[in-house]
């Protein structure tokens, strides 16, 4: 019999690792995924984010993100849903684990993906 207790099984602690990393990644818009208010997040090339409420429309927030944020967002994410991200491969379609959120995204080529 396994005397480890189930949250410290291995297979635990690596999910528990990767949503870890994914709540870090998305940092900046987790307060938007999880207001259930908020029916779409865009991120610009300039970095700003723009949110859609129902019934209010689109505003700018007052999230930002790097470039280099982005990238790494985007690199979890596309880890996360077993998909390769790169200049080959530049755009990302799926679900957004946790949250089960719809992504769209890509890259530009040559951003290191």
């Amino acid at each position: 019999m396994d005397s480890q207790a189930p949250s410290s099984h291995p297979a635990h602690v690596s999910r528990a690792r990767r949503e870890a990393a994914l709540r870090t990644a998305l940092a900046p818009i987790v307060q938007f995924l999880e207001d259930a208010s908020v029916v779409e997040i865009m991120l610009n090339a300039d970095g700003a984010v723009w949110i859609e409420r129902s019934g209010v429309g689109m505003s700018c927030s007052d999230a930002t993100m790097t470039p280099e944020n982005a990238l790494r967002m985007l690199r979890v994410i596309a880890t996360e849903m077993n998909v390769e991200l790169s200049d080959a491969n530049p755009s990302l379609a799926g679900k957004l684990p946790i949250w089960g959120a719809r992504v769209q995204a890509s890259i530009v080529a040559g951003a290191g993906a």
